[in-house]
């Protein structure tokens, strides 16, 4: 469990670092909200509860087409490319739309360690 731990915040800042890159507004503004209700940031909140930043972006957009729409190209995008593209973004998102936080941060775990095991 503490590998797991020390993997998420490699992870979590690695993520963290690529989004304030490219949408350092975006992210300011989802964080904003993800602090207000959850008390950690959206990148925090994604690597442990994904479920709750997908439904918090659906009550910010108002409808999940939107909240989906974000959630795909600002977060599972840059993850999956983080995990050298071997996860199906699709299957991501209809683990973490049911609830299955915990079976996909395992796979994120798993992934994440086998990709930085080959490099």
């Amino acid at each position: 469990m503490k590998k797991d731990k020390g993997t998420l915040l490699k992870l979590k800042n690695e993520l963290a670092s690529m989004l304030n890159q490219v949408l350092p507004g975006y992210i300011r503004l989802v964080d904003v909200l993800a602090r207000s209700k959850y008390n950690m940031g959206a990148v925090e909140l994604l690597l442990e509860s994904p479920s709750k930043l997908f439904y918090l972006l659906k009550e910010y957009y108002g409808d999940e087409i939107s909240a989906e729409y974000a959630f795909y190209e600002v977060f599972l995008r840059p993850l999956a490319q983080l995990l050298g593209y071997r996860i199906n973004e699709y299957e991501f998102m209809e683990m973490i739309k049911a609830g299955k936080d915990r079976e996909a941060l395992m796979k994120i775990i798993k992934l994440y360690i086998s990709v930085h095991r080959e490099a």
